[in-house]
């Protein structure tokens, strides 16, 4: 008795492959996009150049604050923020993002000592979407990703403070 080889065709693989490749692209996009609850998302270098992603903070409230080095209320600010990091970094997360002066956001880190992430946005496409129109803004959500504090100025330390509450 004589022994078949059994093969497939050449087009039997290149049909094999284009469905493999296309329940790895559905599964992909489905973990992509079903990773956060959060109601915005993004992903941005930080001041080392490593990619941050929102999503990775998610499940406790995250406090967003958008700020320049050139703001002199940002400036102003930081102080008020790293002593709510002190008082609530293990209830809340706390990213900031940097608009559009790549060097000057990294002298301005080392030069306050910010204790928490800090993102770039050299694009001003995330600054877009979270509509970013005077400095410093803040955006907090919720620990189920929903947005429930917006502000763009300065905000006092109190009246931050009552807001990162109605977070938790």
């Amino acid at each position: 008795m004589e022994k078949q080889s059994v093969s497939a065709s050449g087009f039997e693989r290149n049909w094999f492959a284009v469905i493999l490749v296309i329940v790895g692209l559905v599964i992909g996009f489905s973990l992509l996009f079903s990773s956060t609850n959060l109601e915005k998302s993004f992903a941005l270098p930080d001041t080392s150049g490593k990619l941050v992603f929102l999503e990775n903070f998610a499940g406790k409230p995250i406090v967003v604050i958008f700020f320049s080095p050139r703001c002199g209320e940002c400036v102003e600010e930081v102080p008020i923020l790293k002593e709510l990091y002190q008082q609530y970094h293990d209830k809340v997360n706390f990213i900031a993002v940097g608009i559009k002066y790549e060097n000057e956001i990294r002298h301005f880190v080392k030069e306050h000592e910010i204790p928490f992430p800090v993102v770039i946005d050299t694009s001003l496409l995330v600054s877009k979407r979270f509509k970013v129109h005077w400095l410093p803004r803040i955006v907090i959500f919720d620990s189920n990703g929903k947005i429930i504090f917006e502000h763009e100025s300065k905000l006092e330390k109190d009246a931050f403070e009552e807001a990162i509450q109605k977070a938790l």
